[in-house]
């Protein structure tokens, strides 16, 4: 009985580390990514009654929202990376988050990050003249 009951009290805390720990938590959320796309709102199928789609796209990133029109819907929302035409520069500077210094009072070189929703991109470069900038992106799955 005693072995019962600590195995009992041990599966009860062990699921609530994975029910409250954010390292077993998805990051990926595109209605964030979307939202945080400083860039025109594209509707993907005008004039068609009972549903919306719109597209948010820069840089080889596209993240759409579709809505059926119907009481109580709620938007759906998906983001891809189109790898061959990636742009992370151009997604970096669309972003509408707050720019982190991922590694302040560090000389010689300054990497800067903005994050939502997943999407993580970082400029960095060498703090010299001439240097060439940096860009990278990576969307969390």
């Amino acid at each position: 009985m005693k072995t019962l009951t600590h195995f009992f009290v041990c599966f009860v805390a062990l699921s609530g580390l994975v029910l409250v720990s954010p390292a077993f938590a998805s990051l990926y959320d595109a209605a964030k990514i979307y939202k945080a796309l400083n860039v025109k709102e594209v509707n993907l199928n005008p004039g068609i009654a009972g549903s919306s789609r719109t597209e948010k796209a820069i840089g080889g990133l596209s993240c759409i929202r579709s809505l059926l029109i119907a009481p109580g819907s709620r938007p759906s929302f998906a983001c891809t990376v189109d790898n061959k035409n990636e742009d992370p520069e151009a997604i970096y500077s669309v972003l509408k988050v707050k720019e982190i210094n991922v590694n302040p009072g560090i000389a010689g070189s300054s990497r800067l990050r903005k994050s939502v929703g997943g999407l993580t991109c970082e400029k960095s470069r060498s703090v010299y003249p001439g240097a060439p900038v940096d860009y990278q992106c990576q969307i969390a799955e």
